[in-house]
């Protein structure tokens, strides 16, 4: 529980508590994936951090080679959350990484980092608002986004809170963003989340409820214009997508 309680201050004590019950019980993993497995950790535990780290270790380093690169200086975030990707990775100059979600969880992670003395190191802007609305396109148009600029758009662990609807309606509106850039890419993870009936109760208790699953990831981003150019699997049921527009 190392690695937890040195989060504590950016958790939060219930997000401390609520990442302690999913690492017990999310139970994501198989017998292969035990490898490595430290003899004071649990299987979930160890399938819980190998699912996390594994899916950071393959964002960080493709929006990275897309910045150096493929000269994209645009990275756009959807549902940042406590993403910390603009103070800790090693931007090239004049990236910009633009940050979407809800003004209080942009506002909470701002207090943290400030008082932990971070600061950026590329040019961050947030934006505070609720991703269900489209007008975020707009909004991320008037403080800077440059739509004739090629752009990358992360959306990590976002998808499967979505309603089958709002999915489509999101990846429409991303679709729209990256028009006429052949260069733009998104980053998401996609599959079918089978959990036990008690991480089904722990989401459910948490309002977390997972609406949408995806049991056909390559078929899913293929018809929505996207080319798989890097994948990667995080769990049993899992896979982390690098995509590029289809032209």
């Amino acid at each position: 529980m190392g690695l937890l309680v040195s989060l504590t201050p950016m958790l939060g004590e219930q997000g401390f508590t609520l990442a302690q019950r999913m690492m017990e019980h999310a139970n994501m993993a198989d017998d292969s994936s035990m490898e490595g497995k430290p003899e004071n950790m649990t299987p979930g535990q160890w399938a819980f951090l190998e699912m996390v780290s594994g899916r950071t270790i393959f964002f960080d380093h493709h929006l990275l080679e897309l910045a150096k690169n493929d000269g994209v200086s645009q990275i756009v975030i959807l549902a940042s959350g406590m993403d910390t990707r603009a103070y800790r990775l090693d931007w090239p100059s004049g990236v910009s990484v633009f940050e979407l979600d809800f003004p209080d969880v942009l506002s909470y992670k701002d207090r943290i980092i400030i008082s932990a003395g971070g600061s950026p190191r590329c040019t961050r802007k947030a934006l505070g608002l609720d991703l269900s609305q489209n007008t975020w396109i707009g909004s991320l148009k008037s403080i800077g986004f440059d739509t004739s600029k090629p752009c990358a758009i992360l959306m990590e662990g976002l998808l499967g809170y979505l309603d089958p609807e709002s999915v489509e309606t999101l990846m429409q509106n991303v679709r729209s963003l990256c028009e006429g850039n052949p260069l733009s890419s998104i980053l998401l993870n996609l599959g079918s989340w089978k959990l036990h009936d008690t991480a089904k109760k722990l989401f459910n208790d948490i309002g977390a409820t997972r609406k949408w699953n995806c049991e056909n990831p390559e078929q899913f981003l293929e018809s929505h214009g996207w080319t798989v150019i890097a994948k990667r699997s995080i769990s049993v049921h899992h896979t982390c997508f690098c995509c590029r527009m289809r032209t």
